[in-house]
């Protein structure tokens, strides 16, 4: 039998375990034995014990070895999270994702948490180790356009969702933000503000749907109301640290080019948490007041208090519990119906108002309602 038939071995001692000729309690033989009654090596039989646990056949027990599961015991399920870097100082994964991962996959199962360190090989490697120790990923992916080992694994069937960013190429379910839906609610709601030039500051990531999405909702928000966005948009390069004195300046010239000329920018939109706390420290330099000579709403997920004035920014804020609970809602889906099309559910963010919009008769804070649908 060849080297990658542990599927076939699984699925022969599964079809025996469902017709009840193996019986609750009877002890499975040893991967050496199945190695030698199968003509395969030690490491396809192991592989294919561990696919028997992760169906929940099979269960390990001291003393007896792996012996058949009682069909009728609640079973709980093992659930990993790979995220692509930890960072305490900016609470990533959030508690609140994780209690939300929890909540969903309920108190009879377990969350185990392991980092790739935005590093596409340790990524590959984690996932290999992963999906023999869990009966599914969650997974924030480091580099979504080369979705290689993730490619490997959804071709064996094996349950992933990816988070915040979609990968290209492969069909998976996701659970991501409502980008586009956000930022054009905040776009609109600038302009109803009175602000026609509002500029956008994004770090260039094409592969990143999450930065896509944010951009086209901008785009379309301008467009919608007839104003032009295209020389208002600028982009940083990848890969710089936000804490850098080249990032820093690199932003506060964004904003000087921008308010440069005749029709100088009114209000900024920042992608993402680094760009919200330059933006907010250039702006302080440059001897701007906030919101008064530049209205500046960003994306943000870190602690509000680092944006040094948070009361004079709007802020667009994932609700990490709802992501939590969708991601492992579409894992416990893809579970209980493997064959099931991929799908992508959408997650509204919450849209928090500074202290001048309790001034102002327009609303500004508003949810958007979650969408699920189809990936296309």
């Amino acid at each position: 039998m060849a080297e990658g038939n542990w599927k076939s071995i699984a699925a022969e001692i599964a079809a025996r375990i469902e017709s009840g000729e193996t019986a609750p309690g009877s002890r499975l033989p040893s991967g050496d034995e199945i190695a030698r009654l199968h003509g395969v090596t030690r490491s396809v039989a192991h592989r294919a014990v561990e696919e028997l646990q992760r169906q929940g056949l099979v269960v390990r027990r001291q003393g007896s070895g792996t012996v058949v599961a009682d069909r009728g015991a609640k079973k709980g399920v093992r659930v990993a999270l790979l995220v692509d870097g930890y960072s305490a100082d900016h609470n990533f994964p959030s508690g609140d994702l994780l209690r939300g991962i929890q909540d969903r996959i309920g108190e009879e199962s377990t969350l185990v948490i392991a980092d790739s360190k935005h590093d596409l090989n340790l990524e590959a490697r984690q996932l290999r180790r992963l999906a023999h120790e869990a009966d599914g990923i969650l997974v924030y992916t480091t580099a979504p356009d080369h979705p290689t080992a993730l490619a490997a694994l959804l071709k064996e069937g094996y349950p992933v969702v990816a988070l915040d960013r979609i990968p290209q190429d492969v069909e998976i379910d996701a659970a991501v933000t409502d980008n586009s839906g956000a930022v054009s609610g905040a776009i609109r709601s600038t302009i109803e503000r009175g602000h026609r030039r509002i500029g956008f500051l994004g770090v260039h990531r094409p592969s990143f749907t999450s930065v896509v999405e944010r951009h086209a909702g901008y785009r379309a928000a301008m467009a919608e109301a007839g104003l032009e966005s295209d020389s208002l948009v600028r982009w940083l390069p990848e890969g710089l640290d936000p804490a850098s004195a080249i990032y820093q300046q690199l932003v506060s010239d964004a904003i000087v080019a921008l308010r440069h000329g005749d029709a100088p920018m009114t209000a900024l939109f920042c992608i993402e948490d680094g760009l919200g706390c330059a933006a907010v420290l250039a702006a302080e330099r440059l001897g701007l007041v906030l919101p008064t000579d530049l209205e500046i709403a960003t994306f943000i997920d870190w602690h509000p208090m680092t944006l040094r004035t948070p009361w004079n920014v709007r802020r667009l804020v994932q609700r990490k519990y709802d992501l939590g609970q969708a991601a492992a809602g579409l894992l416990l889906d893809r579970l209980a119906s493997p064959g099931r099309p991929a799908r992508v559910v959408r997650v509204a963010a919450d849209i928090i108002p500074t202290d001048a919009d309790f001034q102002e008769p327009s609303p500004t804070a508003f949810r958007l309602p979650t969408k699920e649908g189809h990936q296309s």
